[in-house]
Protein backbone atom coordinates (compact mmCIF):
# COMPACT_ATOMS: atom_id res chain seq x y z
CA UNK A 1 0.00 0.00 0.00
CA UNK A 2 1.17 3.41 -0.96
CA UNK A 3 2.29 5.77 1.84
CA UNK A 4 -0.99 8.20 2.08
CA UNK A 5 1.32 10.69 4.44
CA UNK A 6 2.46 13.23 0.95
CA UNK A 7 -0.68 12.88 -0.55
CA UNK A 8 -2.41 14.34 2.86
CA UNK A 9 0.15 17.11 3.32
CA UNK A 10 -0.91 18.55 0.06
CA UNK A 11 -4.35 18.30 1.00
CA UNK A 12 -3.33 20.08 4.09
CA UNK A 13 -1.22 22.55 2.63
CA UNK A 14 -3.98 23.95 0.04
CA UNK A 15 -6.61 24.00 2.63
CA UNK A 16 -4.84 26.10 4.89
CA UNK A 17 -3.63 28.40 2.16
CA UNK A 18 -7.45 28.66 0.95
CA UNK A 19 -8.60 29.81 4.26
CA UNK A 20 -5.62 32.31 4.95
CA UNK A 21 -6.48 33.69 1.33
CA UNK A 22 -7.27 37.49 1.46
CA UNK A 23 -11.32 37.94 0.37
CA UNK A 24 -13.95 40.36 0.55
CA UNK A 25 -14.65 40.88 4.35
CA UNK A 26 -17.95 42.60 4.06
CA UNK A 27 -21.20 41.64 5.31
CA UNK A 28 -21.83 38.15 3.67
CA UNK A 29 -25.20 38.27 1.20
CA UNK A 30 -27.47 36.00 1.19
CA UNK A 31 -26.37 33.64 -1.80
CA UNK A 32 -29.26 33.65 -4.16
CA UNK A 33 -30.09 31.22 -7.76
CA UNK A 34 -31.88 31.67 -10.67
CA UNK A 35 -35.13 29.47 -10.51
CA UNK A 36 -35.63 26.99 -12.93
CA UNK A 37 -38.78 24.69 -13.38
CA UNK A 38 -37.65 20.85 -14.46
CA UNK A 39 -41.34 18.98 -14.78
CA UNK A 40 -42.90 20.73 -11.62
CA UNK A 41 -39.83 20.86 -9.50
CA UNK A 42 -38.57 23.92 -8.57
CA UNK A 43 -34.95 24.01 -7.83
CA UNK A 44 -33.65 27.09 -5.62
CA UNK A 45 -30.60 27.71 -3.55
CA UNK A 46 -30.76 30.00 -0.50
CA UNK A 47 -27.62 29.51 2.03
CA UNK A 48 -26.82 31.66 4.52
CA UNK A 49 -23.49 32.51 5.15
CA UNK A 50 -22.35 33.51 8.98
CA UNK A 51 -19.42 34.87 9.98
CA UNK A 52 -19.53 33.84 14.00
CA UNK A 53 -21.04 30.71 16.06
CA UNK A 54 -23.09 33.69 17.87
CA UNK A 55 -24.60 34.34 14.76
CA UNK A 56 -25.45 31.20 13.64
CA UNK A 57 -26.17 29.99 17.14
CA UNK A 58 -29.36 32.87 16.87
CA UNK A 59 -30.72 31.83 13.05
CA UNK A 60 -30.86 28.48 14.63
CA UNK A 61 -32.82 29.13 17.73
CA UNK A 62 -35.27 31.72 16.15
CA UNK A 63 -35.82 29.23 13.24
CA UNK A 64 -36.17 25.98 15.81
CA UNK A 65 -38.89 28.30 17.71
CA UNK A 66 -40.69 28.48 14.67
CA UNK A 67 -41.13 24.88 14.39
CA UNK A 68 -41.61 23.41 17.99
CA UNK A 69 -44.28 24.22 21.00
CA UNK A 70 -44.76 22.80 23.89
CA UNK A 71 -46.35 19.73 22.53
CA UNK A 72 -43.22 19.21 19.99
CA UNK A 73 -43.10 19.48 16.40
CA UNK A 74 -45.78 21.82 14.82
CA UNK A 75 -45.15 20.19 11.78
CA UNK A 76 -46.49 16.16 11.19
CA UNK A 77 -49.38 13.85 12.04
CA UNK A 78 -47.59 11.77 14.10
CA UNK A 79 -47.42 13.74 17.38
CA UNK A 80 -50.89 14.91 19.50
CA UNK A 81 -52.31 18.17 19.75
CA UNK A 82 -52.73 19.37 23.37
CA UNK A 83 -56.02 18.72 23.53
CA UNK A 84 -56.48 15.27 22.01
CA UNK A 85 -53.22 14.23 24.18
CA UNK A 86 -54.57 15.45 26.90
CA UNK A 87 -58.13 13.94 26.30
CA UNK A 88 -56.47 10.36 25.24
CA UNK A 89 -54.11 10.82 28.31
CA UNK A 90 -57.43 11.20 30.71
CA UNK A 91 -59.24 8.28 28.90
CA UNK A 92 -56.10 6.02 29.36
CA UNK A 93 -55.68 6.90 33.26
CA UNK A 94 -59.30 6.18 34.19
CA UNK A 95 -59.09 2.95 32.29
CA UNK A 96 -55.99 1.31 32.91
CA UNK A 97 -55.92 3.07 36.87
CA UNK A 98 -57.89 0.14 38.45
CA UNK A 99 -59.93 2.00 40.20
CA UNK A 100 -63.20 1.18 38.26
CA UNK A 101 -62.22 -2.84 39.23
CA UNK A 102 -60.86 -2.39 42.83
CA UNK A 103 -57.36 -3.56 41.72
CA UNK A 104 -53.97 -1.89 42.42
CA UNK A 105 -53.74 1.64 40.93
CA UNK A 106 -50.70 1.42 38.86
CA UNK A 107 -49.54 1.71 35.49
CA UNK A 108 -48.20 -1.00 33.44
CA UNK A 109 -46.19 0.43 30.83
CA UNK A 110 -45.37 3.79 29.50
CA UNK A 111 -46.48 2.95 25.33
CA UNK A 112 -45.27 5.92 23.26
CA UNK A 113 -46.14 3.44 20.47
CA UNK A 114 -48.80 0.31 21.37
CA UNK A 115 -47.32 -2.67 22.89
CA UNK A 116 -43.99 -1.47 22.89
CA UNK A 117 -42.50 -0.56 26.05
CA UNK A 118 -39.77 2.32 27.02
CA UNK A 119 -37.14 1.58 29.01
CA UNK A 120 -36.91 2.48 32.62
CA UNK A 121 -35.17 3.34 36.12
CA UNK A 122 -38.10 2.03 37.82
CA UNK A 123 -40.68 -0.40 37.65
CA UNK A 124 -43.21 -1.92 39.09
CA UNK A 125 -46.08 -4.62 38.72
CA UNK A 126 -48.29 -3.17 41.68
CA UNK A 127 -46.66 -5.45 44.72
CA UNK A 128 -42.67 -4.78 43.75
CA UNK A 129 -41.12 -1.56 43.04
CA UNK A 130 -37.94 -2.18 40.96
CA UNK A 131 -35.06 0.59 40.99
CA UNK A 132 -32.23 1.28 39.28
CA UNK A 133 -30.14 3.88 40.90
CA UNK A 134 -26.32 4.09 40.63
CA UNK A 135 -25.43 0.77 38.85
CA UNK A 136 -27.72 -1.02 42.04
CA UNK A 137 -30.45 -2.46 41.34
CA UNK A 138 -32.76 -2.29 44.27
CA UNK A 139 -36.15 -4.32 44.99
CA UNK A 140 -38.59 -3.11 47.52
CA UNK A 141 -41.60 -4.90 48.62
CA UNK A 142 -44.83 -2.41 48.52
CA UNK A 143 -47.32 -5.00 48.68
CA UNK A 144 -47.87 -4.76 52.80
CA UNK A 145 -48.71 -2.12 55.01
CA UNK A 146 -44.80 -0.80 54.93
CA UNK A 147 -42.36 -1.02 52.26
CA UNK A 148 -39.66 -3.66 52.58
CA UNK A 149 -36.43 -3.85 50.69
Amino acid sequence: MPNARPAALVVAALTLAAACSSGDAGVPERATVDLESIGGVELVSGLTPFTACDELFDHFTAYGAELVDPWGWRDGDDFAVAETALADTARDDAAGSGAIDGTAAYSTTNVASAGVDEPDLVKTDGRRLVVLTDGVLRVVDVGGAEPTL
